[in-house]
């Protein structure tokens, strides 16, 4: 009973004092000419899911460290793209601009890109 009660609170210490890295969560784009809007949920366990007027087009993994993120995913024959966070507007805003990324197709979307963070309802 003791050594559960020990990993429980170490467990929910280290909970407590992990930094959150202020990406998770649910990130939308304003509607664009055409009404589309895109969006992206970052997950805490380093994953996402993007998509597009509610409908899933890519998934994949992400990785944080300091001001870059590490995106890989199915798409883009697995490349691998690194982009620089830009929080702006008390950090409810985002924009992800190239770092380095094989994928023209993925780095030219993400350039040109400003995501705003979806408030929980």
């Amino acid at each position: 009973m003791l050594k559960t009660c020990v990993i429980t609170t170490a467990i929910m210490a280290f909970i407590s004092f992990t930094p959150d890295n202020g990406l998770v969560g649910r990130w939308e784009t304003k509607p664009s000419v055409n009404g589309n809007v895109t969006g992206v949920v970052f997950k805490a366990d380093n994953t996402y899911e993007a998509y597009v007027n509610k409908k899933p087009f890519v998934s994949g993994r992400y990785q944080i460290k300091d001001s870059l993120i590490t995106i890989k995913e199915i798409g883009c024959q697995d490349y691998v793209g690194t982009y620089k966070l830009v929080f702006f507007s008390n950090s409810d805003s985002l924009r992800l601009v190239p770092v380095s990324d094989s994928c023209q197709q993925r780095r030219e979307g993400m350039a040109r890109t400003i995501l705003g963070r979806v408030k929980k309802a």
